[in-house]
């Protein structure tokens, strides 16, 4: 298989190209952000279209994605370091042809029930316009369902193509996506913005040309993401076949992983229909300040840290299933070293600067000061909980690459509990604010929890050396934040060209800071260190 892997020259260049690609797509993700708030505001619209675009995701996720994610990668990684290629082939055609039944038959399901799926994330409202904001809710899901289907045939595709360490081509393909989504919203806000936001509610509720602009132009951006990634899967020679053998090992295996997967996956939607359904319930504009912020939470990982952990993810497989413990657990080490320490700095600087950044960024065309300041709240709160959101994730990669699927549901199970339970107490008290705090507690919390079981396997990375570096970039970051919190707070509110020049006054005197604590010894360095490889 080494023609379809490719030396380490060619796999570092694809991890590169990865690197790249990922932090282009989260750049246009975050101007497709910034187009939906230019669009549709950051109110009653947008919580519409945000809760059923977001719904494919989910239930892809809770019926397929989730299981795939966790389990085709370090499967096909144990296969193709065993077997004879005509065998792997069988295998990978096997899951392939299952996965796509599977997808389409759901798909058919979920369109078939996406009344009750609207009518579910609607049990906490209770505005006057309900039923309507419901109609429109159900017409947007109806020309979204397929996106399950493309969101499945995407996911199987990035698996195999990483499973081979060709990184580049699912990183790029989501631009594609999102340009799409950007022209989709353009051609919205010019065509429909002297619409009142009831008028804009009636077209949707009732098929006017808003939903089938809305409806086709986001779907076909997933389409297009879809088409790009079959595309390179034909160009890299995968020999894949239609095989319905639902006895092949791999198959097997899956199958037997997908147990407690779909256990934690199913605890993971549970809690984000408790936090949507929340979010509906508590005022207009809540549901998409969360989503707002969430991906904005988001972004930096998916910039830093995600690249660092696909990158190393088949490694862990292959480490573990050669039984070189020591290797594992040095590269998961270094792994959750750089990823976390990457997310930081960006922590500290959402903590200090978050409304100035929502509002450079979202406070455009149909978004109001209320829904800025919902998402700015949710944002800091989100911000706090960054550092422990990757190390977390980091973890539970760890456990998944050594297919350790019942430590993993344990662990979501604990997370998801904890995260709802918060979210019921704080959201009355605090609002958006609460319902992000109960996040970012739920996964610092849950990532010592994984750190104790991962020691107690004799899997874990090298926890003195992690926290050593973890320590020494908090230091630098922490001068960061204090000096950009003193310099806004000196500067004052502004809008315009003047929060820009503001924004960039306050980063600059920000990495002043950071720097000098760097230079006294402490930060950058610790990074890609190694450290002691010590308990």
């Amino acid at each position: 298989m080494e023609s379809l892997i490719g030396n380490v020259a060619t796999r570092r260049r694809n991890a590169g190209a990865m690197a790249i690609g990922t932090i282009i797509s989260r750049v246009t993700g975050l101007l497709r952000l910034s187009a939906i708030a230019w669009a549709l505001g950051i109110y009653t619209i947008s919580d519409i279209f945000n809760l059923s675009n977001n719904a494919p995701n989910t239930f892809f996720d809770l019926l397929i994605g989730g299981v795939l994610a966790s389990t085709i990668v370090p499967v096909m990684v144990k296969a193709s370091s065993r077997k004879a290629k005509n065998e792997v082939w069988e295998s990978l055609s096997a899951i392939t042809t299952v996965t796509v039944g599977a997808l389409i038959i759901a798909t058919l399901i979920f369109e078939l029930v996406a009344g009750l799926i609207i009518h579910g994330y609607f049990l906490s409202n209770h505005a006057p316009n309900r039923d309507l904001q419901i109609r429109a809710a159900i017409n947007l899901l109806r020309f979204f369902a397929p996106q399950l289907f493309f969101y499945g045939v995407i996911s199987i595709g990035t698996a195999l193509l990483n499973t081979f360490r060709h990184f580049a081509v699912p990183a790029f393909a989501p631009i594609a996506n999102n340009v799409i989504a950007i022209i989709t919203l353009a051609i919205f806000h010019f065509s429909f913005s002297s619409l009142t936001e009831a008028q804009k509610l009636n077209s949707l509720a009732n098929g006017g040309s808003l939903l089938w602009l809305l409806g086709i132009g986001t779907t076909a951006g997933v389409a297009l993401q879809c088409a790009i990634v079959l595309y390179a899967m034909r160009g890299r020679g995968f020999a894949l076949s239609v095989r319905f053998d639902l006895s092949n090992p791999a198959v097997k295996e899956i199958t037997r992983l997908s147990g407690w997967t779909f256990g934690y996956v199913l605890a993971n939607q549970v809690s984000l229909f408790f936090m949507l359904t929340l979010a509906e319930g508590h005022s207009p504009g809540s549901v998409s300040a969360y989503n707002n912020s969430y991906l904005f939470f988001q972004l930096p990982y998916g910039i830093a840290a995600f690249s660092v952990m696909a990158a190393i993810l088949p490694d862990l497989a292959e480490y573990y299933s050669h039984h070189e413990i020591g290797a594992f657990r040095r590269n998961l080490t270094r792994g959750a070293r750089i990823s976390v320490a990457l997310l930081i700095p960006f922590s500290a600087i959402y903590v200090t600067m978050s409304h100035q950044i929502v509002q450079i960024l979202l406070g455009h065309g149909a978004a109001s000061a209320i829904g800025i300041n919902l998402t700015s709240k949710s944002l800091i709160a989100l911000g706090l909980g960054l550092p422990g959101f990757g190390a977390y994730l980091a973890l539970v990669q760890g456990f998944q690459s050594a297919r350790r699927a019942k430590e993993v549901f344990w662990i979501y199970f604990i997370e998801n509990l904890l995260n709802i339970i918060l979210a019921i107490v704080l959201i009355h008290s605090y609002g958006v604010f609460g319902l992000a705090l109960s996040v970012s507690i739920s996964y610092s919390v849950s990532a010592v929890i994984a750190a104790i079981v991962m020691r107690r396997l004799a899997l874990s990375p090298y926890l003195r050396s992690l926290l050593y570096s973890w320590i020494r970039i908090a230091i630098p970051s922490l001068a960061m934040g204090i000096v950009i919190k003193v310099v806004s707070n000196y500067l004052g509110a502004s809008n315009g060209a003047k929060l820009i020049v503001y924004i960039g006054v306050e980063l600059i005197l920000g990495s002043i800071a950071f720097g000098s604590v760097v230079a006294l010894g402490y930060g950058i360095s610790t990074i890609t260190r190694s450290g002691r490889t010590t308990k």
